[in-house]
Parts: structure tokens; sequence; C-alpha cells
């Protein structure tokens, strides 16, 4: 199989989502599905270098989840509602999507930044507050292993879940076997457990 772009995205100020890194995610979904021999709906190109519209990105979910299925890897897609945006986490698991299946149908090598995702619980009962009035906990992980270099990233359903978080946190300080610390710093939480997304960069 030819070799197709993947990357990883950090959510930083500096990174935009362009209408090339767009069209780069329906190519991949094009060549992938030739390849299986998949028959999909592709999203659509687009020229305009402007937001990811609710159309694009269903488009992209329903599209990644009928590859999936077809290359029989599994893919958790995301129900998208009026009022709801695309975040730097939405675009990391369209590209790990496309990823898997590429893998699986036989592509070499891996692309650079390729990224493993995961869900994880924080119970406001976790946390414990240091002297210096930062947070943590440690919570398992079915990803974590000891010295992997990780970042939490809020998705929009987590990030409604928190008040306010200071622009230092969350952010992973240890990662172990089977497990995760996370640091927050001036968080707000509300007596609210928390999910965040863990990513693993393999």
């Amino acid at each position: 199989m030819q070799l197709l772009q993947f990357r990883m995205w950090f959510g930083s100020a500096s990174e935009r989502h362009t209408s090339d890194d767009w069209n780069r995610l329906v190519d991949n979904a094009i060549d992938i599905a030739a390849e299986i021999g998949a028959t999909i709906t592709p999203p659509f190109n687009t020229s305009d270098a402007g937001a990811l519209t609710l159309y694009m990105a269903q488009s992209m979910e329903q599209c990644i989840s009928d590859l999936s299925a077809a290359a029989n890897v599994p893919y958790a897609p995301f129900t998208w509602l009026d009022g709801d945006f695309v975040s730097f986490v939405d675009i990391n698991r369209w590209e790990f999507g496309l990823w898997a299946c590429y893998k699986a149908a036989g592509g070499e090598g891996r692309p650079e930044d390729s990224i493993t995702m995961e869900t994880l619980m924080l119970p406001y009962s976790g946390w414990v507050q240091a002297p210096d009035g930062t947070f943590s906990q440690t919570v398992p992980s079915v990803i974590s292993v000891a010295g992997m270099t990780a970042a939490i990233g809020l998705s929009q359903h987590q990030a409604d879940q928190v008040s306010s978080w200071s622009v230092l946190g969350p952010y992973v300080t240890a990662a172990g076997n089977q497990n995760v610390t996370v640091k927050c710093s001036g968080m707000m939480i509300g007596g609210k457990d928390l999910e965040v997304t863990l990513f693993k960069v393999i």
C-alpha cells in the first residue's frame, strides 16, 4: 500500500487545521477504502480554510466508522449535535481512526506522531491538594507504560464539565505501567467527576 501521511495535534495556539489537512484526511479515507475494497461515502474536499462545519464532522465520523467496520478495527464515533464544535481532540480521533484502518490494510511503518487515545475518569473525591495549591491524582490506564510520552486533552464535552482550567493544566506528570498521574494547577471542578482524554505518542 502507498505511504499515507498522518499527524498529531496538540491544541496549541499556533496550530491551524487548514483545508489541506482536511483534504489529506479525505484522500486517505478514499485510498484506504480502495485498498480494502470497502464501499464508503467519503466527505467532500474543500478549498475553504475556515472552521470545520457540523456536517463535515458528521461525514468524517460516518466515513471512518464504515471504514473501521470493513477493516475490522474498533472505532467509537462521536454523535454530533447542534452547537457542538470540532476540537483538536476530535481531529486526533479522526487521524488515529484512519491510521488504524491504514495499518490493518497493510500500511508500512508508522506515521510520525501517530497516537493512541483513552478516556480517563478522574473522580472528584480523588484529587489531592499540595501545599503549592496544585491538585493531582493517580488513576488506572490501559495504554500507559512507564516512560511514555503522554498529553491530556479536553473534548468539548469534557471541557463543558469544568468551570475553569489554568493555562498550565491539566497535564500528565508521570506515566507508569497501567497508571498515570494527572496534575492540575488552579482548577475549579465544581464538585464533579471529570473525564479527560489521554494521548499516548507511540
